[in-house]
């Protein structure tokens, strides 16, 4: 059984929405525990890191920083129940719209800096949580 993980809010969001606060509800999974989950069709899947230290690093790095209204990161483990679609070759970044992201128009929108240990699945089982992130505390984190 191969382990990956994945970074979302306490509610259990997509992470990538502290990252882009304009992002639509309609790209906003959200991840509960003993859920399965799964892509949303037309995007390029579901996001996860291959160790947890890729996974913190993540949530350290490019998360904390954008975090709004003190709220606080979870890392979880996840199952994928597919194989890795890719390692992703670039992402969207800073965006007012998600939308622009998937219009190939608009490939300036995008850039090659992608988190270490990033992997894409089209379905993963949401195990438990690991860690909980508390905002603005770089590499301080509460073991549950």
């Amino acid at each position: 059984m191969m382990v990956r993980y994945k970074v979302t809010t306490v509610k259990g969001f997509s992470a990538g929405k502290n990252i882009y606060p304009k992002l639509q509800p309609e790209y906003v999974l959200q991840y509960k525990n003993g859920e399965t989950v799964e892509k949303i069709k037309g995007t390029l899947g579901i996001f996860c890191f291959k160790t947890f230290e890729e996974a913190l690093n993540f949530a350290n790095e490019w998360v904390n920083d954008s975090l709004s209204e003190g709220g606080s990161l979870v890392i979880k483990e996840v199952i994928p129940f597919s194989k890795a679609i890719r390692k992703p070759r670039n992402i969207a970044c800073r965006i007012s719209s998600i939308d622009l992201f998937y219009d190939s128009e608009h490939k300036m929108n995008k850039s090659d800096a992608i988190p270490e240990g990033t992997i894409i699945y089209d379905k993963v089982n949401v195990i438990r949580n690991i860690i909980t992130i508390l905002p603005k505390k770089r590499y301080n984190y509460e073991r549950i």
